[in-house]
């Protein structure tokens, strides 16, 4: 079993508390959508750590996202977030 096989068989939980040991502050969202073929949400949220420094990188993340959605990403321009 490889790497991504390995990963894709470890329950969420496992993989936020890893998070957790490798990082002081996180911010982790994520979402299913049409679980088991049924049109139902699964929507997981945690964070880890000083909640300002928390929220700056949930605001660092937004900027990242919205630019790369605009064509402004890593390739054509300088990240100001390295």
């Amino acid at each position: 079993m490889n790497d991504e096989e390995r990963l894709a068989l470890t329950p969420t939980d496992d993989i936020i508390k890893e998070l957790g040991n490798r990082y002081e502050h996180f911010v982790f969202s994520g979402m299913q959508t049409a679980i088991g073929g049924k049109d139902k949400i699964l929507t997981t949220r945690k964070w880890q750590g000083n909640s300002a420094t928390c929220i700056g990188l949930a605001h660092m993340l937004t900027n990242v996202i919205y630019d790369d959605h605009q064509g402004r990403n890593e390739l054509n321009s300088k990240d100001p977030y390295p």
